[in-house]
């Protein structure tokens, strides 16, 4: 599977920050993004231009990582596609404690994100997956969105894992290669489109 990933704010947050950065750079005052609190709002320009960077930078991410398809999740796969054993919709979860992804692991490897309004999303079989091409085939989803809303302090996000929403076996998982990604403010995004390749 080679799936790709997005962290990012609006359009129009990214122009208020690359607007920040140039008045930062010229020693100007910078009015803070509508985003940030009282508490987040920084006293002087040096401050505020390395805010500002900061924030544009997490509107950058959109790249591939590698994905790992676990021990278990092989062994269930094969189950259901030739042994009879029920077919079940899928979970997408976000981990955040900072390990990467082992043929052992299991489900419980992995700390799910529980702060920032958080919530996982389901992948429905059947659903929106399209099949296409040869030599690989490849299986897509529609893009998930993770929201987030600015609550429980910054969590880091080091990747994603999948388990069957029946059984609960972990299918598989994959830790951001660019990440982990620092989830902060109400807006914040992450988005993954699943896909698997047959090779």
């Amino acid at each position: 599977m080679k799936p790709w990933h997005e962290h990012r704010l609006s359009p129009e947050t990214l122009v208020s920050v690359r607007r920040g950065i140039e008045q930062a750079g010229r020693g100007e005052l910078v009015a803070m993004p509508s985003f940030a609190t009282s508490a987040q709002r920084i006293a002087n320009t040096t401050g505020k231009l390395a805010y500002l960077r900061h924030m544009l930078s997490k509107l950058l991410w959109n790249q591939r990582g590698s994905l790992l398809v676990v021990g278990v999740g092989e062994q269930q796969i094969l189950s259901i596609l030739l042994a009879g054993t029920a077919t079940e919709n899928l979970t997408l979860k976000l981990y955040v404690n900072n390990i990467t992804p082992s043929i052992t692991d299991v489900a419980g490897t992995y700390t799910e994100m529980s702060t920032q309004g958080y919530a996982a999303l389901t992948l429905t079989r059947g659903g929106t997956w399209s099949v296409a091409g040869t030599n690989p085939a490849v299986a897509t989803y529609a893009q998930q969105t993770f929201n987030f809303n600015g609550t429980g302090g910054t969590t880091q996000v080091y990747g994603y894992f999948v388990v069957g929403a029946t059984s609960t076996t972990l299918y598989w998982a994959e830790r951001f290669s660019d990440g982990p990604y620092p989830i902060s403010f109400n807006g914040d995004q992450i988005k993954i489109t699943p896909k698997l390749n047959l090779t």
